[in-house]
């Protein structure tokens, strides 16, 4: 595990040691980085990850905490029937195609007097490689959108903190800070995020009708040609911890 995401993760365990929570959520846990890591420093923990297993086929079983498939008749009846002492979102909120919706999903998940811990990248204008990353952002948003797939967009800390207030509850904490990241794993995050776009882009060039490429082609290009000349910096972050007073009455 890079240090960097033990120095987040650390920030989470800050949250459970302070206020004594048993049963944690993982909203968007991919391959369970966070929850193995919650399970090696606290064996006792109750661990639940959810994500769109079935979808995107992530990862293998794990022994160490229950997955939930978002798309399941389970999840649909997991807010009935049970309640979280915090559910944890790592980079998931720019991924919600509808955040009030999803915001007040999480809300029915968590019991009164437990927290919601939300990290996400933070929509960064300091530097190139930040103001690349937040470019590229945008542009993924915009084809995105055209496509009439989710919503890809990376939020500031005040944006972040005006769509969390849909949820019944006290901002205890919203903070902005870096982690950090080396060189390596920078030029690591812009090859990897260029060899999709590429992969979008031949796609699209040997598939699509030519006036869908004349709209995509030119916006994926110029995606690549920036991140390859700037780079990205993906070392700013924001952190917002809710304490849920009651239980959402708009779910």
């Amino acid at each position: 595990m890079a240090d960097r995401m033990e120095a987040l993760y650390n920030r989470i365990l800050d949250v459970i040691n302070e206020h004594g929570l048993k049963s944690i959520c993982d909203y968007g846990c991919g391959e369970g980085e966070l929850l193995e890591y919650l399970k090696s420093k606290k064996p006792e923990l109750e661990l639940y990850g959810i994500d769109f297993f079935a979808k995107y086929e992530i990862g293998e079983e794990s022994d160490h905490y229950k997955r939930i498939d978002r798309e399941s008749d389970e999840f649909e009846t997991l807010p009935g029937s049970r309640k979280f002492d915090l559910v944890v979102s790592t980079f998931a909120l720019h991924h919600f195609q509808f955040p009030v919706k999803e915001l007040r999903t999480i809300a029915g998940m968590i019991r009164p007097g437990g927290f919601l811990d939300m990290f996400d990248h933070c929509f960064d204008r300091e530097g190139e490689g930040a103001v690349a990353r937040s470019l590229s952002s945008l542009i993924g948003e915009a084809t995105s959108a055209l496509r009439g797939m989710y919503h890809r967009h990376h939020y500031t800390l005040q944006e972040a903190s005006d769509l969390i207030l849909v949820m019944p509850g006290e901002v205890v904490l919203q903070e902005e800070f870096r982690l950090e990241v080396s060189e390596e794993e920078q030029r690591e995050s812009a090859r990897k995020h260029n060899e999709r776009t590429r992969r979008g882009i031949e796609k699209i060039k040997a598939n699509w009708p030519e006036f869908w490429k004349s709209i995509f082609v030119p916006l994926m290009e110029h995606d690549y040609n920036t991140i390859e000349a700037y780079g990205i910096d993906p070392s700013k972050m924001f952190n917002i911890v809710m304490k849920i007073d009651r239980q959402d009455p708009n779910r």
